[in-house]
């Protein structure tokens, strides 16, 4: 039924509507949470499971029309450990070290929308700059960039924790897990709520719990 003039959620309704989704789909995983009481806290929840706290970023997906992909506001911080995006089917959870144009990726290849423009290796790749200019061309990072980003930001984090950094290594098989959700092109998801595949790389499968 078309809504009339003034039935229309506000973009605060809809942000709260989105974290109290993902309260209820981390509850039902088996974690406790806590929603952030000020608007102007770094996070908007707090999940604890097995001894373990996570704090959690929540943004709202905007739903693809006609050619235009779905899209997501990116985080302004980096006070968080997880990602919680929400579209009106779908949830995605990702670990803060994933890369903003991996998981813009994902989020695209789930809606059936292939990156904005492909990667492609510029001259002096595998370095800050050159993982900046991949993102201002509108480019998703090629491998040596992406892993440079990664160890630069792991290294940040580590110095702002007080723990060791650990460089990242190739990718390693996924664990057995409990819930077993696999998706159609070999990804896993996560028995914590992550959803990656063998190589931290777009699949496509458009899971849903």
């Amino acid at each position: 039924m078309p809504k009339a003039r003034g039935e229309f959620a506000t973009l605060a309704t809809v942000g709260a509507a989105s974290e109290l989704r993902v309260c209820a789909e981390l509850m039902r995983r088996g974690y406790q949470v806590f929603r952030c009481e000020s608007s102007s806290a770094p996070f908007d929840l707090v999940a604890h499971k097995a001894g373990s706290l996570w704090r959690v970023e929540v943004k709202t997906i905007t739903e693809p029309v006609g050619t235009y992909g779905p899209g997501f506001p990116t985080p302004t911080n980096g006070s968080w450990d997880i990602l919680a995006l929400v579209g009106e089917s779908k949830y995605f959870f990702f670990d803060s070290d994933v890369p903003m144009s991996e998981i813009r990726t994902i989020v695209r290849a789930a809606y059936g929308f292939g990156p904005s423009r492909k990667p492609s290796q510029l001259a002096g790749c595998g370095d800050l700059a050159a993982y900046t200019r991949h993102l201002k061309r509108g480019e998703l990072p090629c491998e040596p960039c992406a892993s440079a980003h990664r160890t630069n930001f792991l290294a940040k984090k580590a110095k702002a924790t007080g723990r060791p950094s650990i460089k990242p290594g190739p990718a390693k098989p996924a664990p057995a897990l409990a819930l077993g959700w696999v998706g159609t092109d070999g990804c896993t998801i996560y028995d914590d709520g992550m959803h990656r595949s063998s190589a931290r790389r777009a699949c496509g499968c458009g899971w849903r719990p």
